[in-house]
C-alpha cells in the first residue's frame, strides 16, 4: 500500500486564512479533503506524517517506517508523488479544491520539454536528496511542476525581448523626460 509522506498536511498558515488536507482513514484505505480554517489537532496538521528528521509514520496504522526503508524503497523506483489538493485565484485570495480524477490525469500527462539533468552532490551530511532517490536536480520536481518552471522561465526571457525591443535612441528602455532629465 503506497503511504503518504508528508511533512506538513497545512496549505495555508496565514492567521484567518489557514487551510489543510485532512487524511481520512477508511477500511483499508485512505483519502484526503481539503479543510479551511484552524485544524482541529493543529500539531498533527503541522507534523503530516513526519515523526523527526527522516522519520515518518503509516497513516493508517502509526506505526514508525524506518528510514532505512524509505531509502530502499525510493532508490528502487517505489516513490512516487499524488496531487492532494490545488490552489488557485478566486475574487478574494486564494481557493484550495480537492483534485478532481480529470485533475490528477492532466497532472500525470505533463510532460517537460526540458528538465536539468545535472546530478546532485551525493553528501549526506549536509544534502539528503539522494538517500531518496532523487539523484538530479529534475527529480526535485514532478513533470507538472517541470513544465510550469519552464513556462515560466520562458516569459521572463519574453519580456527582456519585449524590454529590448522597446530601447529609446541611447540603448536604454525609454523612460519619462522627467526622469531623464534629473542630475543625479
Amino acid at each position: 500500500m503506497w503511504v503518504p509522506l508528508a511533512s506538513t498536511f497545512m496549505l495555508s498558515t496565514k492567521t484567518g486564512k489557514e487551510a489543510y488536507v485532512e487524511p481520512v482513514i477508511e477500511d483499508d484505505g485512505y483519502r484526503f479533503t481539503v479543510k479551511v480554517g484552524k485544524p482541529k489537532h493543529a500539531e498533527a496538521a503541522k507534523a503530516g506524517t513526519k515523526l523527526a528528521r527522516a522519520n515518518f509514520g503509516c497513516i493508517m496504522s502509526g506505526t514508525p517506517i524506518p528510514s532505512d526503508h524509505i531509502y530502499s524503497e525510493a532508490n528502487a523506483g517505489r516513490m512516487g508523488a499524488k496531487l492532494v489538493a490545488i490552489v488557485a485565484e478566486g475574487e478574494r485570495g486564494r481557493v484550495y479544491l480537492l483534485p478532481t480524477p480529470e485533475h490528477e490525469s492532466v497532472a500525470r500527462k505533463a510532460s517537460p520539454e526540458w528538465k536539468p539533468e545535472n546530478l546532485m552532490p551525493d553528501n549526506p551530511r549536509w544534502f539528503s536528496p539522494p538517500f531518496y532517490g532523487l539523484k538530479a536536480y529534475s527529480d526535485l520536481f514532478t513533470p507538472r511542476q517541470l513544465v510550469s518552471l519552464t513556462t515560466f522561465s520562458d516569459l521572463v526571457q519574453e519580456a527582456r525581448e519585449r524590454v529590448m525591443a522597446d530601447e529609446g535612441p541611447h540603448g536604454r528602455a525609454t523612460m519619462d523626460p522627467l526622469l531623464t532629465s534629473m542630475n543625479l
